[in-house]
Formats: C-alpha cells, structure tokens, sequence
C-alpha cells in the first residue's frame, strides 16, 4: 500500500528478498516528488478508477472547493526551491503572517463554522499559530505535528472525533494514511509544488459518513489552481 514510497531502499531490499514473488503495488497518487518513475519497479500502472467514478459509487464524498482572490494567498515570489519542492524556511516566513493566518480563520467562520475540520500547515510553528488564532476566536483547535507523543496525538483526535475539538491543525503529520471520515472540512494552507501532496491532503476528508453529503476544502495554498 502507498506504493509510491516503493522506491525506497528499504522497500527495494524486501523486495529483492522475495525474487520470485508479484509484487502488486496500490496508491491513491503514482507520483513521487523526486520525479522518479513507478516503472523501475513495476511493469504496469492499471488505473482502477477516477474519483469522480468512485464517488458515483459512493465511496468517496464529492468536494466543494472554495479558493481565495490572489490578494489573500502568500507571496512565494521570493521562496526558492529546495529538492522539488519549496524551499521550508522560506515558505514559512512567507505563509506564517497575522493577516494570512486571520484570513483562514475568517473564511472557515464563514464557510465551514461547525464543521470537524483539519488544516494542513507548512512548518509547527506555523500551524501552532493557527490553532492559536482558532482558539482566539472562540474555536475549540488544537495542534500535533511529528514530535507529539503518541498518546497526546491520538487524545487530540478523540476529542476531534467526538466534536468536543473543532479544528486540528498538523504540519506533515495527517497528510497520508489517516482516517476520520466524520471530519468534513480542510484548509490547505501550505503551497506545495507536489501533485501528490496535494491530492493526498485534500483526499484525507473525502471518506464517505452517515449525514455527510459533501466534503468542504478551503484551499489558502493555490493547491487547487496550482494542480
């Protein structure tokens, strides 16, 4: 699962111990950020099914998107690329501002009020800050990021669960592999030039749940006009 990641060398050396097996790799997004292709691995890419298709089955919530004017998002004009991606200092100093940060909340209080919500952030100290202005409008928000004890972590998202924590916000925690279908809404506030990243994020709320007819992102990155 997440085959993606089957480039790497540890799954290589699994594979390698097993010369005769078939190896059958499953991902939501067969892109990888290094630019590398699947094919090094595998001999076919078979698409099962688009989103679209999946949601007609039911298996996943139709999206409503909601952008921002170009004046709202950040100014990346002088964040350079590091790797293939941008640069994660530079992106900070220029999405972690007051103004940015009051937008998201702003919009969220316009759109989505109520709504188990997750937002996506480009560094800790920049989703820390959101949470922090959530709470500061009377927002039930917490934040987790990669040094969270595990215990703490999966408190945070019990209480998320049962509705007593309204907004989660993570900085490259919850982007891959996490479910909670009873959570509805997103806030993309990281830019990322990674298609993969931004489908995986924006794919974390699209799981389907009683009484949830769609699923809401609000996109303060570019994600959606960028991808």
């Amino acid at each position: 699962d997440e085959c993606h990641r089957a480039l790497a060398a540890g799954y290589r050396d699994l594979v390698a111990k097993y010369p005769d097996a078939i190896v059958l790799g499953l991902t939501a997004t067969p892109y990888r950020a290094d630019g590398k292709g699947l094919g090094e691995l595998f001999d076919d890419l078979v698409p099962i099914a688009t989103p679209r298709e999946l949601a007609a089955m039911g298996f996943l919530v139709e999206p409503r998107i909601f952008t921002v004017p170009p004046s709202a998002l950040p100014d990346l004009s002088a964040v350079t690329k590091s790797g293939s991606d941008y640069n994660a200092e530079e992106l900070e100093s220029a999405v972690d501002t007051g103004k940015l940060v009051g937008d998201i909340v702003d919009h969220w209080l316009a759109r989505a009020e109520g709504e188990r919500t997750v937002v996506f952030a480009s560094s800790v100290k920049h989703s820390r800050n959101i949470a922090e202005s959530f709470a500061a409008k009377g927002v039930r928000a917490e934040h987790l990021d990669g040094e969270t004890p595990a215990g703490e972590r999966d408190a945070i998202l019990a209480r998320l669960a049962s509705g007593e924590t309204r907004v989660v916000s993570n900085c490259g925690v919850l982007c891959e592999g996490w479910d909670m279908p009873i959570v509805a809404c997103c806030v993309l506030a990281r830019p990322t030039m990674s298609c993969g990243l931004y489908l995986q994020q924006a794919g974390r709320i699209l799981r389907p749940c009683l009484g949830k007819p769609w699923a809401l992102i609000l996109d303060h990155a570019g994600c959606v006009v960028e991808h």
